[in-house]
């Protein structure tokens, strides 16, 4: 298993993003995950407004993995970012 770090890609137009203009939205995840793929599917699994399509989208998101783990046996979520504001 691994850790993987999901947030929304540099490169977005921040004015038609889905996390423009919206709150209770989530910015950011940290997830213990067996592939990128699985660490997406958890992300957008427990997105907020700003919508499921975007954590399963490379197109929106960066998923990057910072590390492995050798206890670990279920994939779960460690932290999310949560923008509840404006």
């Amino acid at each position: 298993m691994n850790y993987y770090i999901l947030k929304p890609k540099e490169s977005i137009n921040r004015t038609v993003s889905p996390w423009y203009n919206v709150c209770n939205v989530v910015i950011e995840y940290y997830i213990q995950a067996f592939d990128e793929r699985d660490a997406r599917i958890m992300a957008a699994k427990d997105s907020g407004e700003e919508g499921v399509d975007v954590w399963l989208s490379p197109d929106y998101t960066n998923c990057r993995e910072v590390d492995y783990v050798t206890d670990g046996d279920r994939s779960k979520i460690i932290l999310r970012n949560v923008r509840e504001e404006i």
